[in-house]
Parts: C-alpha cells; structure tokens; sequence
C-alpha cells in the first residue's frame, strides 16, 4: 500500500482503537488509518460524535475495561484530550456536566495514568508514523529551503530552553510543546496549541533583520505515543503568518500531516523546516 512504513503491522495488530481528540488533523489521520485495512474502532474523548464510542478522559480504569472488552490490542491517539477538562476549576466541572466528586487530573499526570493503564493492560500505543511513512519526519533539512548559519548555531541552546519552557505546566493550558524565538531570545510559549500560538503573533511587529524560530519538542518524561508533537500545512501557513523563518521540529517523537505537501509549502514560503 503505499504510504505504508511496514506492511508487516497489517498482519500484528489483532484490533486497533483509533482515539479522536480535538487535534485539527484528527479527520485526516482517521482516512488515512482506514485505508489500512485492519480490524479497527473508532472512540472519541468528546461526547456525541456519530460513528465514534465516548471515552471519558475521568475514567480511564473504565476506558481501559472497554479496550479490553471490544479486544483492543494496539492503540493510535488522532489528537489530544481538551486539556480545559482535565484541570482543577470548579466551574468548569458543572460547565463539562461533570460530578464535583470525580477525581481531576492536570493534563502530564492524565497521560502518564493513561499511559500506565495501556501499559498494565497488554495495549501497545502507537503514532501515525509507525504505520506511514509520510508521516515521519527526518533529521535535517526536510526541504529546499536551508538553515541560516546563525540559526544553526543556536539550535542547540533554544531546544534545552524549550525543554525548560515545556517542563511545567500551566493551570490554564495544555502541555506545552513549542516556544517562538526571536534572534534567540523566548518571544512566546506555547499555551492552547502551535496554531493558536502562531496566530497571537501575527500582529506582533518582527524587527528588520529578526529571526523568528519555533522549536516544537516532546517534553521530557511525556509518554511518546500519545500526544505526539504535530504539524501539518496549515501550521505552515500560520507559521508564514506570523513572519517564521524555521521551524524545527522533534524528529524522533514527532509527525508531520503529509510530509511532502508539508514540506512543499514550507519551501513556497521561505522556511526552513528542520528535524532535530
């Protein structure tokens, strides 16, 4: 098939769940997980969407009993859980028509439950990149368009700092996975999404002869599968946007919505798109 990395995964997977978040390339990857051709559910973490079984991020032991029950053996995350539901604020529970008594969790020790809970129960959680790929990145230059010397340079100093920046977390956000530097400096952190953060810097004046770059990592100690950092075109398109130069990506964690049209974008608007 092609865009298969490993046909082979076809004949491993007894029956794969397909869990639908709130990503916006959760639709794209669910076509593309159909064209596989293996035995497959689709659940979602957000209630009444025809065709996909609720999962409630609040019950995880439950969510993990109903894997077990329809034979779930592989698991591929299409987006990640509203991170709004999974913080302590009172209002939000009656808002969200959730019990004042159920246990809320911050969005870190959510995914390390649930990734426990995978774990403990025989569930192998998997990326789109394990089965395309086009989804892949690679380390470098993913394009035409190359990193400017001086860029280059600092590279290594602005992924520690983005690790720093992406170490905690913030009462009002999900995890953070991708801080904009401008001439090496932090000019924004990501709190809600890389799209929505390249947005609020549309209209944020770049000085003449500014490099902006945005470093979008796996935070250290996040379970690998199941927010994996992601990018698509239109990331690209918000990137161009927000007057971008490079984006540098995490190459052993992260995956691109389409490589190639990703990349063919990147080069239309003069930015480097880099796998580090």
């Amino acid at each position: 098939m092609p865009g298969a990395l490993n046909e082979n995964h076809g004949r491993e997977i007894g029956r794969l769940a397909v869990v639908v978040g709130t990503c916006g390339y959760s639709s794209a990857l669910v076509s593309k997980v159909a064209q596989l051709g293996v035995a497959h559910e689709l659940f979602s973490w957000v209630r009444h969407v025809e065709g996909r079984r609720y999962l409630n991020p609040f019950e995880l032991v439950e969510c993990i009993k109903i894997f077990q029950e329809e034979g779930i053996t592989h698991v591929i995350n299409a987006g990640a859980v509203d991170s709004r539901l999974l913080l302590t604020h009172r209002p939000w529970l009656e808002f969200f028509d959730i019990p004042k008594t159920m246990k809320i969790t911050r969005p870190r020790q959510f995914y390390l439950e649930y990734d426990a809970g995978l774990r403990g129960a025989g569930i192998t959680a998997m990326s789109a990149g394990d089965f395309f790929d086009s989804y892949r990145p690679i380390v470098g230059a993913m394009g035409r368009i190359q990193l400017h010397p001086s860029d280059e340079a600092i590279l290594p100093d602005l992924k520690q700092q983005t690790m720093h920046y992406c170490s905690g977390e913030s009462m009002f956000a999900r995890i953070a996975q991708a801080v904009v530097f401008e001439n090496g400096h932090c000019l924004a952190v990501e709190t809600s999404g890389t799209d929505k953060l390249l947005r609020s810097l549309q209209a944020k004046a770049k000085a003449q002869g500014a490099r902006r770059i945005v470093v979008k990592l796996l935070p250290d100690g996040f379970p690998p599968k199941l927010d994996s950092p992601t990018i698509g075109p239109h990331t690209i398109l918000e990137a161009k946007r927000a007057n971008i130069d490079v984006i540098a990506f995490d190459a052993m964690h992260g995956q691109i919505i389409d490589r190639d049209e990703t990349t063919s974008q990147a080069d239309a608007y003069n930015i480097a798109l880099v796998g580090i």
